[in-house]
């Protein structure tokens, strides 16, 4: 055997071999390439984005289709995302959660809602026992840390914090319409959706009445593997890194993966194969982590009511936004069209608008049905079908 052989064998052992690429990006865009990876790595979304066949240019669902189509194959320049994003100066330094939740708001609801939660806070008067519910989405749950020279900040206990109920008196009562006057009220905080993906925030900082400013808490956080909740569970499988202070620094992103099952971590154009976070008690400790993203675990009972009620969801959000919704409709001659429609179409704009869309139709009187069903015209679309099915254009035949 030749000498050099061993030495070879053991310098390729030493180069780290990935299955993923990276982000090769202008300026000091990291804050933008570790919530892309993410993005990119949770295969959900991804898999969203590439289904997504929507004519409406004002999603950024399109720039992320052709980003995560280069990413899978070599590293890759994100230049088309960072224009629709606005971004002008390249060499300032952004918040990495600003910019997810940027993202998130320009996609479209059918990719966007994998990270979309629901939070009811309900607030109850003290003095006349009467209750006010109060719902919002969420993109992210914030977590105030709280320094400590002795401990770690736990997660799981800042998510008991979250939820805690809290009672208001003194100065801080709240205002009560059935009393007429400021009374001592109980506030509950519950989660009514729970999105598949759950990220958390961890606020890393407080004022520092001495320097007069805001500063940054390096304190280490514990986080578990896996998050419990009444109705579902949760796994860590990512987690965005900020390294500096307030004004500059530096992101990274470990990501596990949900094709190999390894860990990796993405810096930049850099992607390396990155140990286990978790050991024995199933818990890591980082001074560094600023996004938590957990996955949720689902059966296969559920995927199925679970889907239609997040496509009632999507379309819900579609119509709040004012956005057009987009429709796959089968032509009588077997052609497939996506045609946008208003989220509060009538059956009978949608028939005029695919006369309009498939010039194989015009002038022919068609029906439009779904599942075998025909629809009345009068109807609004969206609450004959869910925007995720699909419907037929069949021409009427005129009796003598």
């Amino acid at each position: 055997m030749n000498s050099k052989f061993p030495i070879f064998v053991k310098k390729l052992d030493c180069l780290n071999f990935t299955d993923y690429y990276g982000l090769n990006s202008p300026g000091l865009t990291c804050y933008l390439n570790s919530v892309l990876q993410v993005l990119f790595m949770t295969v959900d979304f991804r898999e969203a984005i590439e289904r997504s066949c929507s004519d409406d240019p004002t999603p950024i669902d399109l720039h992320l289709r052709r980003l995560f189509e280069d990413l899978s194959k070599s590293t890759t320049k994100t230049h088309s995302v960072i224009e629709k994003l606005g971004i002008t100066d390249v060499y300032e330094q952004r918040d990495a959660a600003e910019y997810f939740e940027k993202i998130l708001h320009l996609t479209s609801p059918g990719a966007s809602k994998i990270f979309k939660g629901e939070l009811n806070h309900i607030t109850r008067c003290l003095h006349c026992k009467k209750s006010n519910d109060s719902r919002s989405f969420f993109w992210m749950l914030p977590l105030v840390v709280e320094a400590s020279d002795h401990h770690a900040y736990s997660v799981k206990q800042g998510l008991k914090t979250f939820f805690k109920r809290e009672t208001v008196s003194e100065d801080n009562r709240m205002y009560c319409h059935q009393c007429n006057q400021k009374r001592e009220a109980e506030i509950t905080c519950e989660m009514t959706r729970n999105p598949k993906i759950l990220t958390l925030l961890l606020k890393r900082f407080r004022f520092d009445y001495k320097q007069k400013c805001f500063v940054k808490l390096h304190c280490e956080v514990e986080a578990p593997q896996t998050l419990k909740f009444e109705t579902c569970i949760y796994d860590l499988y990512a987690l965005v890194n900020h390294y500096g202070n307030l004004t500059g620094g530096h992101y990274t992103a470990e990501i596990k993966s949900f094709e190999t099952g390894e860990w990796y971590n993405f810096n930049d154009d850099v992607v390396n194969m990155h140990k286990p976070l978790f050991g024995k008690n199933n818990t890591f400790r980082s001074r560094s982590a600023y996004l938590l993203m957990y996955k949720q675990r689902r059966t296969c009972s559920e995927s199925s009511d679970e889907d239609k009620l997040e496509a009632q969801c999507a379309h819900s959000d579609v119509a709040a936004e004012g956005r057009s919704c987009p429709v796959k409709v089968w032509s009588p001659q077997g052609h497939l069209k996506t045609i946008p429609v208003r989220a509060n179409a009538t059956v009978q704009e949608l028939e005029e608008r695919a006369a309009m869309e498939l010039p194989e139709i015009q002038g022919q009187s068609v029906q439009v049905t779904s599942n075998g069903q025909t629809l009345e015209k009068s109807k609004q679309l969206f609450q004959c079908v869910l925007p995720s099915d699909t419907i037929q254009l069949v021409l009427k035949v005129r009796g003598g």
